[in-house]
């Protein structure tokens, strides 16, 4: 997994910067430009993250289910469930006037289990 800095960019610089980026990606008019651009700026791992992510959007989008998607990708639930919000527009802090805040109240609630109980062999042993 490629490591970042801690250290957080101004906001100055990364508005310069972002707008630097999407114009280059703008001029990109065929499909060997993108391919070094790609070579140029990313690594393979960068390279190999983002391709992931969009084959995850591409299953997601078909209906698959979250552990086929993990397997062939070999990627964790967790990050499936990122994109999943991402692309419903949840994800990363997009959308904040949808989301919904617990109250205390509601936070003392019992909670829905998310998976239903195993109706599988009665003992595994």
């Amino acid at each position: 997994m490629a490591k970042i800095s801690k250290k957080k960019l101004s906001p100055e610089f990364k508005t310069k910067s972002l707008g630097l980026f999407f114009r280059t990606v703008k001029k990109i008019e065929s499909v060997s430009d993108a391919e070094k651009f790609l070579d140029t700026f990313f690594t393979l791992m960068e390279k190999e993250i983002v391709l992931r992510r969009l084959a995850t959007v591409i299953l997601l989008d078909r209906g698959e289910r979250y552990r086929k998607i993990q397997n062939t990708l070999e990627i964790s639930r967790n990050t499936v469930s990122k994109i999943k919000h991402i692309i419903s527009g949840d994800g990363y802090g997009r959308n904040l006037g949808k989301r919904v805040y617990s109250t205390p109240h509601q936070q003392k609630t019992k909670r829905k289990k998310l998976l239903p109980p195993y109706k599988g062999a009665e003992s595994i042993i």
